[in-house]
């Protein structure tokens, strides 16, 4: 779930012409979803003690199949 809805964020942020990017603030459970994004196509474009700023690559990834999840968005 958590990669078609990191793939729908970025689908959405380059329709507009906008960078997808993504604060990520490491903790102990978190790991995964750092993982989840690096494999989505993030890459760290900065970082500093408490925190990563990651930029989407612009690469379409195959990734997981996420045929399966259907994304419901009210917001046009």
């Amino acid at each position: 779930v958590g990669a078609a809805l990191i793939q729908h964020v970025v689908d959405r942020a380059r329709a507009r012409g906008q960078q997808p990017c993504a604060e990520f603030v490491p903790t102990e459970v978190n790991r995964v979803m750092l993982v989840t994004l690096r494999f989505g196509g993030f890459e760290v474009a900065s970082t500093d003690p408490e925190r990563l700023l990651l930029r989407h690559n612009g690469i379409a990834h195959g990734g997981p199949n996420t045929d399966h999840v259907r994304i419901v968005s009210a917001v046009p």
